[in-house]
């Protein structure tokens, strides 16, 4: 009977039957790793991972760790992953976790992950719509309007555009 000395780097499963061999190399199981999540502004924040194959994803978030509600997916395959994370409110706490798969079927989840909205920065100016003036007398004037999102606002008013007070 003839020797065979094989060596591997990593783990294998050597199958002999009758003189003949096979080798089958255990796949590593697939990561998450990289996970950051840029600056919530504008009532967005965009989370960014890779993983250590191609895989899909799915990110569940919610503003609370047992109810992660919300949910984004992805179906291409790839190792560099993005998602926007939107319709964020200020001074909330939320909550994700990242799941993904690989094309081989393997499945990686992470821990679950923390930020909130305390210090979100809103650059956008609020729209404002539906403006009708509702009665108009002598010196006063009562205005209505909507804006879409919560506002301050000073009215300005006189006789001439150039010259409001």
């Amino acid at each position: 009977m003839k020797k065979t000395t094989i060596k591997f780097l990593s783990a294998a499963l050597l199958v002999i039957v009758a003189g003949f061999y096979s080798v089958k190399t255990a796949s590593a199981q697939i990561t998450i790793s990289n996970i950051a999540l840029s600056t919530p502004k504008d009532g967005q924040a965009q989370v960014t991972w890779t993983t250590s194959e191609a895989a899909k994803s799915d990110v569940y978030f919610g503003n609370k760790a047992d109810n992660l509600n919300r949910h984004i997916a992805y179906i291409d395959y790839r190792r560099s992953h993005t998602v926007d994370l939107t319709g964020l409110k200020k001074d909330t706490d939320y909550y994700y976790k990242i799941i993904v798969v690989s094309e081989s079927g393997q499945r990686a989840e992470s821990f679950m992950q923390y930020f909130n909205t305390d210090k979100m920065k809103d650059s956008t100016a609020p729209t404002i719509g539906g403006v009708k003036i509702l009665q108009a007398i002598d010196k006063a004037a009562a205005l209505y309007f909507l804006t879409d999102e919560p506002s301050k606002f000073e009215v300005k008013y006189g006789l001439d555009q150039n010259n409001l007070n």
